[in-house]
């Protein structure tokens, strides 16, 4: 080989390693994003989950799609009736199990990740009045993810609800009447 085609091969070498590199810091942005994503919804601050939202975003939650960041507002500012860390509200969204896609040309990218919540009102809190005292779910998300202005931004959350239960109901015995 002479000088002039190894340094073409070393080239296309580090032409290769850079995408490569370009993917694995795609896929920990990815990652670093739906977890801010998890982290913002403990600590109850909707508008900046919002800002996470590309702008022709979709949000696939129990029956409804709601489209575009004024969707995401409409979910994520009116919906919950709390904002911002809240004396005896106490939610934990734990991400796990991710796995994490990158297209090709690094502009887009799905994801999937499981979602375990646990959550409790302290009994002198009357509000919200939609959430049980103390409950537990469960959820899967299959996501994608668009590069806007070069920052990852979620293009589509699709929030699949595989269970929930009152922790003050579980372990009870059914009624003898089932």
């Amino acid at each position: 080989m002479t000088a002039d085609e190894e340094i073409v091969e070393l080239k296309k070498q580090i032409a290769e390693l850079s995408h490569r590199n370009g993917i694995l810091e795609d896929i920990q942005a990815i990652r670093t994003l739906h977890f801010k994503y998890g982290y913002y919804m403990d600590k109850w601050l909707f508008p900046e989950i919002v800002d996470l939202f590309a702008e022709e975003c979709e949000i696939h939650f129990l029956n409804g799609i709601l489209k575009g960041k004024a969707g995401a507002k409409r979910m994520f500012n009116d919906a919950f009736g709390i904002k911002g860390p809240t004396y005896g509200v106490l939610t934990d969204h734990l991400q796990v199990q991710d796995i994490v896609d990158v297209a090709p040309d690094r502009k887009s990218a799905k994801g999937r990740f499981r979602c375990f919540l646990m959550g409790g009102i302290h009994e002198t809190r009357t509000d919200p009045p939609r959430f049980q005292a103390s409950f537990g779910k469960e959820a899967y998300m299959k996501n994608s993810y668009v590069k806007e202005n070069g920052v990852w931004k979620i293009r589509v959350l699709n929030y699949n609800l595989a269970w929930q239960a009152e922790y003050e109901k579980a372990g009870r015995s059914p009624p003898s009447n089932c």
